[in-house]
């Protein structure tokens, strides 16, 4: 009987040790459909925005969880793409990027976006810095991402013909 009840003790601690890696390993959420979540902050480093980031898109959200746009990697004739979708509606698509550079529906080049190995960057054309955001994994849509909502590709007052 007591061997049986240690082994259920082995049981319990060896979850309660994973449970509690699971949570603070951030990339081991992603493996269970979790996102990662950050802030987007301003050039004066202020949260504006947030971000879920899971494994084959990335979300924008105001402060209010409100759903502003999305990032999807798409494979097209054998090169991947990133596309940028309003919030708004699923079929709204706001832009895409390719090459640190990010455009609009128009094909007009609108900023700029580039990573570290912890942060990712937003710039205008003109080069100035826009925002920033802690980023951990998947940088490069994650920077196209915030980009995309620093540039201002996801407000809906935004018309794009």
């Amino acid at each position: 009987m007591t061997s049986r009840l240690h082994g259920w003790k082995i049981i319990g601690i060896g979850c309660l040790i994973f449970g509690l890696t699971g949570s603070l390993y951030p990339l081991h959420a992603l493996q269970f459909g979790r996102p990662l979540k950050t802030d987007i902050l301003d050039n004066a480093d202020k949260p504006i925005a947030k971000a879920l980031i899971y494994i084959d898109y990335f979300e924008i959200l105001d402060m209010n969880s409100k759903l502003l746009g999305k990032v999807g990697i798409v494979n097209a004739n054998g090169i991947f793409q990133l596309f940028l979708a309003k919030g708004d509606s699923p079929r709204t698509l706001a832009g895409w990027a390719a090459n640190r550079e990010l455009y609009d529906r128009r094909d007009q080049l609108v900023g700029y976006y580039d990573w570290s190995s912890y942060w990712v960057y937003a710039y205008s054309v003109s080069g100035k810095r826009l925002g920033k955001a802690k980023c951990i994994a998947f940088r490069g849509y994650c920077a196209a991402g915030i980009a995309a909502y620093l540039t201002g590709l996801f407000d809906s007052t935004q018309k794009i013909n």
